[in-house]
């Protein structure tokens, strides 16, 4: 698989860099950079099977440019969105597992002490004690960066979400037309 990865790697590089492909509103960022040259973004690039990656929709209509990510299992706060100045959209977050609740016990421990947290221990105690025979969702922490179109307007986003669905609204803006200006030869 490791002689595999960076064939694949280069041909995303040059296939979606290409000047014949078209570029559409809202490209996932890593299409639009040199993966070489982009090491902070290096967990989102090197997804493995494991690790949990949301699948999104977008779209558009005449007024708004709409992103649709499923998140089941997590809450609003369980989820961060940030634009960078390159006008980079991120989603990031993480979603915790179910079987592997060592990690959240230690920290439960650390924090409190008495009767809620020992049945709460408890609780957690079930879920470690289960063998687990398949398991076919995804867990662990994600980030999609996608690159924001111009005619966006920054400052009127809107998000929300509602049963694993997030859903975030770009509203958009009338880009200035350019006016042509005959110059003069002298």
């Amino acid at each position: 698989m490791s002689l595999m990865h960076p064939f694949f790697d280069d041909f995303e590089d040059e296939f979606f860099n290409h000047p014949l492909i078209p570029t559409f509103p809202f490209v996932p960022a890593p299409y639009y950079h040199n993966r070489r040259h982009n090491s902070n973004k290096t967990t989102s690039l090197s997804r493995r099977f494991s690790d949990f990656s949301p699948k999104i929709n977008l779209s558009e209509d005449e007024n708004n440019y709409y992103i649709h990510a499923d998140l089941p299992g997590m809450s609003k706060d369980q989820v961060k969105m940030e634009i960078n100045d390159d006008r980079t959209f991120t989603i990031s977050g993480e979603r915790e597992s179910i079987y592997d609740n060592g990690k959240k016990e230690k920290e439960e421990e650390g924090n409190k002490e008495g009767e809620e947290t020992k049945k709460e221990n408890n609780n957690n105690n079930n879920n470690n004690n289960k063998k687990f025979h398949m398991v076919e969702c995804s867990y662990g922490k994600f980030e999609r960066s996608l690159s924001i179109p111009e005619d966006v307007d920054l400052n009127n986003i809107q998000a929300k979400m509602e049963n694993g669905v997030l859903e975030v609204t770009f509203k958009k803006a009338e880009l200035p037309k350019s006016q042509k200006r005959t110059i003069q030869i002298q």
